[in-house]
Formats: structure tokens, sequence, C-alpha cells
């Protein structure tokens, strides 16, 4: 009988626990109320005091203050019973099941001996195998015995105490506590190692005598009044241990106004917080890098040390809420579609450039042509490429960046020709050409006169094994053959080929997909290749006509 009421306590708080946790808290904690039903533990007769009593009172005021707070459950080991006994080991495994961050025995302390005996006192696991165990209970145990000092109850301190049976230890060879709640809640088991202490297994537990029954203590626990007041002092220290605070001043998340930012190169950028709720009381902030030679944090300052990717992170002191922003940290550059232009008279060039990381407003970006009798930009942004010659394009970005990009203008003579079959002339790019096409297969579109060469040269190198196919970017030379010089060069457009290996493929996918949801980065050449629908924007269609193309068959249109 008494075995199916301990299996009844724990089962009915584990349910309670379960049904009522609709949210992830924090801290959970477990108190413990000393003894009950046939176990009285101490009796103070003359006062008419039962510690199994009291014991249940503190927990119950405790558990009450205690769920004034955010971020903390509150379970206890029972509600009070008037028969039978709980043993030491059902009431740890309470504690044990929900992984609790800490267990606090309830007592009171009495004594046969001594006439003048008074105070509180509190033990704690031996075991320093982990902070959490010694070291972390200790300060609190010193806590609550601080704040009944503040009551007048003699601080009697935070000990310790081994088991008087000298082959009883723990899995890290130490030896075991001689309290059974501490003992248990560390291993798991009434007899041999259990739990791997070492490993974090075991729970924390606090035994806290709160004062004694008799000698003149009794006065703290001799009303309910009294009793409060003790309650209360725990729950401040608990408070204070677990930094808690109170639930409608609690944080209860934490937001940041960025989540993929490209930073340049020893420059900076604000990452600006947002604590809720708004009258939440404690919106201290912890910032932290996951790699400080990439980029580091300061109050939310960040800045690009090296090149490469990190993590900000935003910890909110109150509750240990996150919020992240990934930083991608990169040397400040400006990015043309074109490193040289090669091109014939009457042609029009469409030129794209940017400056990566996205420039400062208060820095001014500038472009011109050096000799606009070569070479102007029209009404529409391209370059009218007017008589023969070279000149350079000229981008600055205020006084930290220049670049200059070569413009060479040819004619043909008159015994030299150039006819493109079936691929589709846009200004200096050639388009129509499907992916994984063969060089041989797509020289097959090209008729020039015999004094004319072509040279393919490609962006990447393929590795070995590799078939080599016509890819985003690849260059058609047509060449002089008897003098060698550059007359013409066309640039090889596959709508969809974003990382230039002439294949549609996942990793095409997945630039385009980084492009619009986390702020990636695209770089200038083969921007126009990402918008694979031809609409004018970068969107998750582009992607979608990528993913329904290598999941589904779906056919790319190549015009």
């Amino acid at each position: 009988m008494k075995m199916l009421k301990k299996i009844l306590f724990v089962s009915i708080i584990l349910l309670i626990f379960f049904a009522s946790k609709s949210y992830a808290a924090n801290k959970i904690i477990v108190l413990d109320p000393g003894h009950g039903g046939d176990d009285s533990g101490a009796v103070n007769k003359k006062a008419g005091i039962y510690e199994r009593d009291i014991n249940l009172k503190i927990a119950t005021y405790l558990k009450e203050y205690l769920e004034e707070y955010a971020g903390v459950t509150v379970v206890m080991t029972h509600t009070g019973f008037k028969e039978g006994t709980m043993d030491l080991l059902s009431r740890a495994m309470v504690a044990r099941d929900l992984k609790a961050d800490m267990l606090i025995s309830l007592h009171c302390n009495s004594t046969d001996s001594s006439t003048i005996a008074t105070g509180a006192e509190a033990y704690v696991t031996h075991n320093t195998s982990l902070p959490k165990y010694n070291e972390q209970c200790s300060k609190l145990a010193s806590l609550m015995l601080n704040n009944l000092n503040k009551l007048g109850i003699n601080n009697r301190g935070v000990k310790t105490k081994l088991s008087g049976n000298q082959e009883e230890f723990y899995s890290d060879g130490t030896r075991s506590d001689y309290y059974g709640i501490i003992r248990c809640a560390m291993k798991g088991v009434s007899e041999g190692d259990g739990a791997n202490v070492q490993n974090g297994e075991g729970i924390p537990v606090v035994l806290l005598e709160h004062c004694f029954i008799q000698n003149g203590d009794e006065k703290y626990i001799s009303s309910d009044e009294a009793i409060q007041k003790l309650s209360r002092a725990d729950c401040d220290a608990i408070v204070e241990f677990f930094n808690l605070h109170i639930k409608d001043k609690a944080v209860s998340a934490i937001t940041l106004d960025k989540e993929n930012e490209i930073l340049a190169l020893n420059d900076t950028l604000e990452l600006k917080e947002t604590i809720y709720p708004e009258w939440a009381e404690d919106k201290t902030v912890i910032w932290t890098s996951s790699d400080e030679k990439v980029a580091t944090v300061e109050n939310g300052i960040v800045t690009g040390k090296s090149e490469g990717t990190a993590q900000i992170t935003a910890t909110t002191n109150d509750g240990g809420y996150t919020a992240t922003c990934k930083i991608l940290v990169k040397i400040l550059e400006i990015q043309t579609n074109i490193d040289e232009i090669n091109c014939l008279v009457n042609e029009n060039i469409e030129f794209d450039y940017k400056v990566v990381p996205t420039p400062k407003e208060d820095v001014e970006l500038t472009i011109e042509i050096e000799d606009e009798e070569i070479a102007v930009f029209n009404e529409e942004g391209m370059i009218n490429i007017k008589a023969e010659g070279e000149t350079n394009i000229i981008i600055k970005y205020g006084e930290i960046l220049e670049k200059k990009v070569p413009i060479k203008v040819n004619s043909l003579l008159e015994d030299e020709s150039i006819v493109i079959k079936n691929l589709k002339q846009e200004h200096n790019k050639l388009t129509k050409i499907e992916a994984n096409t063969l060089p041989e297969d797509f020289l097959k579109n090209f008729e020039i006169s015999d004094n004319l060469e072509i040279i393919l040269e490609f962006p990447n190198e393929i590795k070995d094994g590799e078939e080599q196919y016509i890819t985003t970017n690849t260059k058609v030379k047509i060449i002089r053959k008897e003098d060698g010089k550059l007359i013409k060069t066309y640039i090889c457009k596959i709508y969809g080929d974003v990382n230039e290996d002439g294949k549609i493929t996942a990793s095409d996918y997945g630039f385009i997909k980084n492009y619009i949801i986390k702020r990636g980065l695209v770089d200038v050449k083969v921007l126009d290749v990402t918008d694979v629908s031809r609409d004018g924007n970068i969107t998750a269609t582009d992607y979608g006509l990528i993913k329904n193309y290598i999941m589904k068959g779906t056919k790319l249109e190549i015009e």
C-alpha cells in the first residue's frame, strides 16, 4: 500500500508538470517538503509543532511566491499526505525525471542534547566534479542562510557530510554524501555508482534546516505569518541566484533589426536590439561573436576584422533569450560585369558595376569614359561605341577606391566576317545557350573568315575527369591570325548557371535563394543570369524555376 502511494505521488506530480508546461521554462526548481504522513520529523509537543507540517507550509508558500516570477517552473515532490511515507529516492527522482536545475529540500532542525542550539544551516554535496554541484549549491545556500539571518536566525553555515559507508562512491570515484536526498539526487539509485556525475547527470541539491524546533527558535515557525517570512526569505535568495524577474517585468524575447549583413573589412555597422515586453525591467544585453578574428562586437557595434563569416549573438541578461545576425566580412571592392571590353565600332555594350559591400550614402560613386570621341554612355546606360581606338572607363568611390576598365575598339577588314547562327546576340553577350553544352557543339554556331580564329576562355578550371561545358562568362575571343590581334570578345550567358560551371544544379539554386532570403553575395558578373525568369527582378520565382528544373525536369526557357 505504501509503495502504491509513493508511485501515485510521483505520477501525479509529473502529470501536473507536463500538462501545465506549455512553454519551455528557463529554470526548473523542485521543492521537497521534508517528511510527511507517518513520518512527522521533529516534534515540539509543548508548542504543538510537527516538522512535517511546517516544511509543507514553507514549501507551499515558497512555490506561490516563486510563481510570481517569469522563466521558472516550480514543482513539489508532494503536496501533503496523511498516511504512509515517501522514500528519499522517490523524492529525488521527481527532480531527476524533470532534469531540474535545483532540488531544495526544506526542513527544520532539532536536538535532544542541547538547550542552547539554535539557528539555520544548509547541506550540499561535497562533490566538486562540476561547478553546478558544490560550488553553485553553496552559493545558493549562503544566500538563503544570509536572508534567514536578517530575520534574526543564527547562521550556522553551509556544510557537507560524507556517507558513513566508506565503500559508497559516486561515478567519479568520490565518496557519497551522508544525506539521502542529496545522494539519491546525484546518483538516481539507492545503491551503486548510478548516474555519471562528471558528465552533469547529477541533480544539484540544497538541504536547508531553517531553524530549530525548540530552544526559542520555535518563534520563527509558530504562526503562518512567521512561516511566510521564512518562505519569502528563501524566495528572495532563489530569485537572486537565478536572476529571476516578476512576470509582468520579465523579458520574454529579443529580436535584432538585421539577420544577414555584408560588412566591409575594417568597417562597422550597428545592430539594434528590441526587448519584449517594452516594460521589461532588465534590458541588459550581452553581445558575443562566434569568431572574433572575423568580426568583433561591442554594445551592438560590429567591426569587420578579416574576410569570413561570423555570427553575432545578443543574449538577454534576464532569461537568456537570444537573437543572432550572420555577418559576412568582405574586402571593399568595385565590381564590374566586364574587366576589359574588346568590341567593334557601332556596337552597344551592356555595362554594370557596383561597390561591394553596399556603399555608404555619404561617399560619392562616379563613372566616366576618358575619351568620349571613342565611346559614350547613352540614355539607356549602355556604352555606345563610336570610333576605333582605346580608352578607359573610370569608376571612383570617393577617394577610397578607383577602377579602370579598358575599352579597345576595332573594325573588321574587308575580307573578314563573323556570322553567328542559332545563338542570340544581346549587345556584347551571347545567350540562347542550353546548359551542358560541349565546346565542340557550341562552336558549330560560328562561321568566320579563314584569317580569323576563335579562342575560348573559361572562368573556372574544371577538376580532373569532369566534362568541360560552355559556362556563364565563358569568353569567346575572335583573334586575327596574322598578327594575333584580339578583334572582338563575346561573353556567354546561361540563365540559371550562377556558379559558372555550365550546368544547372542545386548549387545555383542555393546561390539565388541565399541572395534573396539571407542577403547572400552574388558577383555582378553573374547577376544577370540570376534573373532566370527574365522579368527584371531577382525573386523566389527564379530559384523556383531552377528547383523545378532539377526535381521535375521542367524545361528552362533559354530565350
